[in-house]
């Protein structure tokens, strides 16, 4: 599993990537702490869900749950130290799957997190594609291409 943690407080990131990684060893987790970088990153190397602070100091939280939704429809856990109901309802109906406010449990983050990849799972039915190291096997070919080559 790839999981994109955006978080402008390194300490935070650090602690989600160890919730992650207690959960599901040998996660990759990749890490960016603004939203321009955020928006590379996934980009670069499409994760399977992103966990995302609202509050960062460049661009929105928001606007890069906005941004995302444009292009896919990878799940989105919204973290934010605002407790207040508006921040939750602008974060949802921005397109984030998910709330937590900080600072929250290990067990119950690690069971957002699955929820919303199960939910993904749900609408998009069996991925077309398998991620191998760095290869992906088509499951309908059974080919896994290797940069313009089937091998």
């Amino acid at each position: 599993m790839r999981v994109l943690v955006v978080d402008d407080v390194p300490e935070v990131a650090a602690i989600v990537s160890l919730y992650l990684l207690s959960a599901w060893p040998g996660v990759e987790v990749f890490k960016a702490e603004n939203g321009v970088a955020a928006l590379a990153l996934f980009r670069q190397e499409e994760p399977d869900i992103v966990v995302l602070d609202l509050s960062l100091p460049d661009i929105s939280g928001y606007e890069v749950i906005r941004r995302l939704r444009q292009q896919s429809a990878v799940p989105i856990v919204a973290i934010t130290a605002a407790m207040d109901p508006e921040s939750m309802s602008k974060a949802l109906g921005a397109g984030a799957d998910t709330y937590m406010a900080k600072a929250f449990h290990g067990q119950a983050f690690v069971a957002r997190v699955e929820a919303a990849l199960h939910r993904r799972a749900v609408r998009q039915g069996p991925a077309k594609t398998k991620r191998a190291v760095a290869h992906a096997v088509d499951n309908t070919s059974h080919a896994v291409p290797r940069y313009a080559e089937s091998i």
